[in-house]
């Protein structure tokens, strides 16, 4: 399909599923369908959020100037955990100014909102990136049958397939404890 239309769907995608997340009826209109929904619309949000992860890095990747490409690299790495801290330092601000009450019943849908506008700027952004050349996505002919054995038999291949697991390990063992024990010492000592 080629990088940006993937990216075009999964952001589309996303941003939906965000904003019908905003807009649905709550409990007291519902019941226990609205959370019965809510839970089946941010699945299918997270699907398409990890489609992304599929076309949209390695375009951003591949657009970036080669000096900058660790910079973009690093970025992309550290975007799930200030995408977290935002939210929560977002809620906080949400709860400083409004009541429990008031967040529960309208103020949680003003980050979904939010987040929808944010989908719709992506969208606005990769839809003005170029694609890669068409002859590059048409020439199934030249590219490799078995590109794993490829990666797998080839000894530079081999040392830089174990790089990039070394880094990408690291990466999700950093981002697991941010995850895992962030929320313990707010609670527990914050």
């Amino acid at each position: 399909l080629g990088r940006k239309r993937v990216a075009m769907l999964t952001a589309a995608g996303f941003t939906v599923a965000t904003f019908l997340m905003a807009s649905m009826p709550g409990y007291v209109r519902w019941g226990y369908v609205a959370p019965a929904v809510l839970i089946a619309l941010r699945a299918v949000a997270g699907i398409f959020l990890g489609g992304g992860y599929a076309a949209p890095i390695p375009l951003a990747l591949e657009r970036s100037p080669k000096p900058l490409r660790g910079l973009v690299v690093g970025i992309i790495a550290a975007a799930a955990p200030a995408a977290m801290l935002f939210m929560n330092g977002s809620q906080f601000v949400l709860l400083h100014f409004i009541s429990a009450v008031e967040y529960a019943l309208w103020g949680w849908r003003i980050l979904f909102y939010f987040g929808g506008v944010l989908g719709i700027v992506y969208l606005y952004y990769y839809s003005r990136v170029p694609e890669l050349d068409k002859v590059y996505l048409l020439r199934k002919g030249d590219a490799p049958k078995q590109p794993l054995w490829e990666l797998l038999s080839s000894r530079e291949h081999r040392k830089t397939l174990g790089q990039v697991l070394l880094m990408t390990s690291g990466y999700w063992i950093a981002a697991q404890m941010t995850v895992s024990f962030t929320p313990s010492l707010l609670i527990g000592y914050l």
